[in-house]
């Protein structure tokens, strides 16, 4: 438990940075420290990314960063359909989940090292809230499954909306913590806590105060590029280990 707890402070702090909970890691790492992937590691990663990301959203509405109004559709879709992916989670194997987890990660992996950022279009209003539902309704249930809050896919939708960088960041935190606290929920009905309330109560405050160290360094002075390459040599090291851990494990 405590490999885990000093794990929750890089990680916290780094990935508040750019809008994400740090479910990438925390469900793999807790995986591999032995917690069990569906009722341990899932869960609390999900309830981690919650406790960064509610956090960092916090900071960042305070310096102006959060856009409720296009973020709450996607928050619709994510607290509908998280839960779902929890529940389905329990009905599938490890397997299953482990190559999702991968996948999605090497999404996030892609995305980072080419730069890709999706063409602005014009969109009205009915149109922006049709796409948020939809893909806040996809995100939360991989989501939820997975133990992901869904950040690094959001920011990519929000880049379409026509957001900036930083405000894509910062309004993905706000919304992918309801992703989190739903797909957590979805867990608690049918596992219960992950831990004991002792190490949950610390591994929180750790998540909280990392993330808001974090949200703080980005707000006012980041230099993206470094935090890109970190976190992204990270992902792309666990995708691999995950996909051999599939396929030839």
């Amino acid at each position: 438990m405590t490999a885990i707890l000093g794990l929750i402070l890089p990680v916290a702090f780094l990935f508040s940075m750019v809008g994400m909970g740090g479910g990438q890691v925390y469900t793999p790492a807790c995986y591999w420290l032995g917690l069990d992937l569906r009722t341990q590691a899932v869960p609390l990663a999900l309830w981690l990314s919650f406790a960064s990301q509610s956090t960092a959203a916090t900071n960042y509405w305070r310096h102006g960063l959060v856009r409720f109004r296009s973020g709450l559709p996607i928050v619709g879709g994510l607290i509908a359909f998280a839960p779902v992916g929890a529940v389905f989670a329990h009905r599938v194997s490890d397997t299953v989940i482990l190559f999702l987890f991968a996948t999605m990660t090497l999404v996030a992996v892609a995305v980072t090292l080419t730069g890709w950022r999706p063409r602005r279009s014009a969109l009205n209003p009915s149109e922006m809230l049709l796409i948020g539902l939809f893909v806040g309704a996809l995100v939360g249930f991989l989501a939820g499954m997975v133990g992901r809050g869904g950040g690094s896919l959001i920011v990519p939708v929000l880049l379409l909306l026509g957001f900036e960088p930083k405000t894509a960041a910062a309004t993905s935190s706000f919304a992918a913590a309801f992703s989190a606290l739903a797909g957590f929920l979805g867990h608690l009905g049918t596992a219960g806590l992950p831990v004991s309330p002792l190490w949950f109560a610390a591994f929180s405050g750790a998540a909280m105060a990392a993330a808001l160290a974090g949200s703080r360094t980005m707000a006012r002075r980041l230099d993206s590029r470094k935090v890109k390459r970190l976190f992204t040599i990270v992902l792309l090291g666990i995708a691999v280990k995950l996909y051999w851990e599939i396929f030839a494990g």
